[in-house]
């Protein structure tokens, strides 16, 4: 606030008309909207070791599909949180780096997720997050979990052929010390049992003393059962295929 005045000059919401531009050098991250899809473009040609990477992704949403957007609030009334956050998106493009390519489209069972955020945060401050998307009984399912920060609210949510299913608080038995085990992740009421079992983790942070962010990403398939807010239950097996992640950060800011 200090530097910015209190504004970065972010859109109020996700649903943005102008473009969005991050650029430093010949590097740049742009967003642009049209209609309800995003088009993500982005160009470092310093990456990698010299590689580069380059990126031209649309994503889509399915029409009238849910999303998520809620307010949580802090003991402390000057700071809250102000998420939307879309699940199931349907990529359509590439990522290039170095001369390899990346295709990510509905073929190849690739999905996205959108995480918009306004927030001011306390000075510190912590939560775990994990999300996934993919399909089940051939329609689109995924979700949104977290928790450890903030007070009253809830961001728990399962989507299931574009419809949310709101949930109560849940919780992850997970040790950090060993992100390689299944992390295990569960809700009060039965409504959700998760099994995580990775195949890539990654530790990241940044240490300048009075400032700091420390994290851990664990990335793998989930298996398990979910409850919808009829009561049926689904069954998420190893050959569904549901890819995502959870994670663990802590700030001081």
């Amino acid at each position: 606030k200090l530097f910015t005045r209190g504004s970065l000059g972010m859109p109020k919401s996700w649903n943005y008309s102008e473009p969005l531009l991050f650029k430093r050098g010949e590097s740049y991250m742009e967003f642009n909207k049209e209609g309800n899809d995003i088009i993500l473009k982005a160009y470092f040609p310093k990456a990698k070791k010299g590689k580069g990477i380059k990126a031209n992704i649309q994503l889509s949403i399915k029409q009238n599909s849910d999303l998520i957007a809620n307010i949580i609030p802090f003991k402390d009334p000057t700071a809250f949180v102000y998420a939307q956050k879309i699940n199931c998106m349907l990529p359509n493009g590439e990522v290039r780096i170095g001369d390899k390519n990346y295709v990510f489209n509905h073929e190849n069972d690739s999905y996205g997720v959108l995480d918009w955020t306004r927030s001011v945060f306390p000075y510190k401050n912590s939560w775990k997050w994990c999300s996934a998307s993919g399909k089940l009984n051939n329609k689109l399912f995924g979700f949104n979990l977290d928790y450890g920060f903030g007070a009253e609210s809830s961001k728990n949510m399962l989507f299931y052929d574009g419809v949310g299913h709101h949930l109560d608080e849940i919780k992850y038995l997970i040790d950090w010390k060993n992100p390689k085990n299944p992390i295990k992740i569960l809700a009060d009421d039965d409504r959700v049992n998760l099994i995580l079992t990775p195949v890539y983790f990654s530790i990241e942070g940044v240490n300048l003393g009075l400032i700091r962010m420390q994290g851990a990403m664990v990335y793998g398939f989930f298996i398990g059962y979910v409850q919808l807010d009829n009561g049926e239950k689904l069954e998420i097996k190893e050959t569904d295929r549901l890819f995502g992640w959870a994670e663990n950060f802590y700030q001081r800011w």
